[in-house]
């Protein structure tokens, strides 16, 4: 007898009613991904917008409000004193009485939860051979998650009060989208940011939307921040001929640069898109001013929470979209590459080794549209030559059997410059053209990787020379040795202070620009060195050009004036080595004719008392001895260890030389604020002379000294190792 009906087991929906529509309303990411969607008045979803992910929906009628929509409206209007969700919100399916707080899930929306715990919930249900259906704690933290999105207001808070100043200042909309667009334009140089018509779009959502969720995020307003800084360093490239507007002689970006330090601290602990974005486009606009300080801790911090977002990996999640598969690895390889470069010319160890990413290059064929700077091929260039000069520079590992021996980077080198600057070429392009100082930057880049390759050997060389007494000495097969280095160092040098002179003479040379200055400031210190023992004729012309040129990239910041004087101090040391070495071949040449003399009266005399023929002086060989002795000795002894650590101390904090006194100078004057002289010349050998009157503050050059190092480059040479 069959059962009566009341008898049956009542089967439940799986799905409750309400939400058997949830589906087909879904964006295309959060479908995929099986989220719940979460649709803003901006036509972007929750989720997508908190992530800066790209977001799409395969209808265009508007969705019949039901009951989660009316819930959520009402939740939108919540008085801003209710930060966290209570019983008036509504009750949760099959969840808790008394739900997390907000702070136990997430920081303000900005924790890589929002990111990671979907992905890892969605897989782990996938490893354990479960049903694609979200679990009821799934939907609790989902709902949560939206719940606390919708709150409107920013709290009244110490990091609250300090978002709504940084908010208050920007500027107008015509002037946002102004700086915007510069720093897109000229401020991206070889690098990527962001996906600029994405960034485009949410910066016109923050200034039309007061109700905008981006107005309360202070990692989005950080960015912001850092991105109108970087382009106000960009202003004086976009002033028209014929405007009287009043020329800033200092810092135009300070004020927001400043409010973006003052988020940068409140979102410190924070991991999401936009705050590795905005460190990263700070860490950029801090470098001319702060490079070893403020700059490198914003770039290693990027590097940082890049990792932690697994950037660096090249992931085979199915449900990210290929957009933002190629976004994410354009921001990693831009992050890995500018810090790196950044180490490497500081004299920095490497952050991150090559052997942990497994993100591919940039695709150069991947079309993205709406883009107004495209720079991909720029961007697989410069990381391409990362990854050659990331090794290059670790000379301790060359013997080991995982690197390349010094010959074979030569090769990689040329290799490189016919595979992606032999297309990338200045000599026609447009001077007023956006890619030009791109390709500029490359181009001064693969030089730098030879004065790389040769820096030890020009100091090695010169010092070789200046330690014999006598030419005769000199082995050949060491000279050998340190000679093509030398050479390629030496060449490289007048290649790059030829590119600084196109690039000053249309236009491009920029005062705000640390791989401008530092590159003039390292070739013209390379010239200077190698020319201690060779120069030519147009020594004097490149030497005074690099100082010239130094001198019109110095106003931005103190450090700039600073290292003209710093340069100046090592060519006065220079002249004095250059001195030295001509003293000590004058010296050998006399010895040599000296030598020549004697022979013959070595001769004379075994002549004399064969053929018993006398009337030679006895004393003639003697006197000839005491006065090769005596113009062998003239002119002062120059330490060249000591000269060279006279520049090294001159940076060190808290140094200073006691008052000494010399000859023909004042015994009130200490040597800090002269030089001493160079060894007496004949008018024939004196060179050039070189201002010797630093007029050096050394509170501030104490101050100052690492970032003098690191911004005139000498870091990076490195002549602080062991002298014999």
């Amino acid at each position: 007898m069959p059962p009566a009906p009341s008898s049956r087991r009542v089967r439940r929906r799986r799905i409750a009613e309400e939400d058997r529509q949830r589906a087909p309303r879904a964006c295309t990411r959060c479908k995929a991904r099986k989220s719940k969607c979460i649709e803003t008045p901006s036509g972007i979803c929750q989720r997508c917008q908190q992530g800066s992910y790209t977001c799409s929906f395969e209808r265009q009628e508007t969705p019949t409000p039901g009951p989660r929509n009316l819930e959520a409206s009402a939740q939108h209007q919540t008085p801003p004193s209710n930060l966290t969700p209570t019983s008036n919100a509504g009750p949760l399916a099959d969840g808790p009485e008394d739900p997390p707080s907000r702070r136990d899930l997430c920081s303000d929306g900005d924790a890589p939860e929002n990111f990671m715990w979907p992905r890892f919930l969605s897989r782990l249900r996938n490893a354990f051979y479960l049903e694609p259906h979200p679990s009821p704690a799934e939907r609790d933290m989902t709902r949560l998650e939206a719940d606390l999105a919708y709150t409107s207001s920013i709290p009244k808070s110490a990091e609250g009060l300090r978002l709504q100043a940084a908010i208050g200042i920007l500027p107008p909309w015509p002037v946002a989208d102004f700086l915007a667009t510069l720093c897109i334009m000229h401020g991206t140089d070889c690098f990527f940011y962001f996906d600029q018509r994405e960034f485009l779009v949410e910066l016109r959502e923050f200034y039309d939307n007061d109700r905008s969720p981006l107005r309360r995020d202070a990692s989005f307003v950080c960015l912001l921040l850092a991105v109108f800084a970087l382009g106000s360093q960009w202003t004086p490239r976009a002033r028209p001929e014929g405007i009287d507007a009043p020329i800033c002689s200092g810092d135009p970006g300070q004020i927001f640069g400043d409010h973006a330090r003052i988020l940068m601290a409140d979102t410190m602990d924070r991991v999401s898109m936009y705050s590795v974005k905005a460190a990263f486009v700070l860490g950029a606009y801090l470098m001319p001013s702060s490079a070893i300080g403020a700059s490198y801790l914003y770039m290693g911090l990027a590097l940082r929470k890049a990792l932690i977002l697994g950037l660096h990996q090249e992931t085979d999640d199915s449900s990210i979209l290929d957009h933002e598969k190629e976004m994410r690895r354009r921001l990693w390889w831009a992050i890995y590459s500018l810090e790196r470069t950044l180490t490497i010319k500081l004299n920095r160890p490497r952050s991150v080794t090559q052997d942990i990413i497994t993100a591919n290059l940039p695709d150069i064929t991947f079309d993205v549209f709406g883009q107004p700077y495209r720079n991909v091929p720029h961007q697989v260039a410069n990381a391409e030559f990362v990854k050659i000069i990331d090794k290059l520079v670790e000379p301790a590992n060359w013997s080991s059997d995982s690197q390349l021996p010094l010959e074979d980077y030569y090769d990689l080198l040329k290799s490189y410059k016919n595979d992606h600057l032999t297309s990338l070429d200045l000599t026609n392009l447009d001077s007023r053209s956006p890619d030009y100082r791109a390709i500029f930057h490359l181009h001064l880049n693969y030089h730098f990787a030879w004065i790389a390759i040769g820096k030890s050997s020009v100091v090695a060389k010169t010092r070789f020379f200046l330690r014999k007494s006598d030419p005769a000495d000199i082995d050949l097969n060491e000279i050998r040795l340190i000679s093509g280095p030398f050479l390629y160092c030496k060449k490289a040098a007048k290649k790059m202070l030829g590119l600084l002179e196109s690039a000053s003479n249309s236009g491009n040379l920029a005062p705000s620009s640390f791989t401008d200055f530092q590159a003039c400031s390292i070739a013209t210190i390379m010239l200077v060195l190698t020319g201690i023992t060779s120069r030519d004729s147009d020594y004097n012309a490149q030497v005074a050009f690099g100082l010239d040129c130094l001198r019109k990239m110095s106003n931005m910041h103190t450090a700039g004036r600073m290292a003209i004087n710093f340069v100046k101090a090592l060519m006065a040391i220079a002249e004095e080595a250059r001195s030295k070495l001509s003293i000590v071949r004058g010296a050998s040449e006399a010895r040599e004719e000296g030598s020549s003399e004697l022979a013959y009266i070595a001769w004379a005399d075994w002549f004399s008392s064969t053929t018993a023929v006398s009337g030679m002086a006895p004393s003639a060989s003697g006197g000839l001895l005491s006065n090769s002795a005596a113009s062998g000795s003239g002119g002062r002894l120059w330490e060249e260890a000591s000269a060279l650590l006279q520049l090294r101390n001159l940076s060190t904090p808290g140094m200073s030389r006691p008052p000494r006194s010399q000859p023909g100078l004042d015994s009130d004057r200490t040597g800090d604020d002269v030089l001493p002289p160079p060894p007496q010349t004949t008018a024939n050998q004196r060179e050039p002379s070189v201002e010797t009157d630093l007029n050096v503050d050394l509170q501030i050059f104490s101050e100052n000294h690492l970032q003098l190092m690191g911004l005139t480059g000498m870091d990076m040479l490195d002549f602080d190792f062991g002298f014999s």
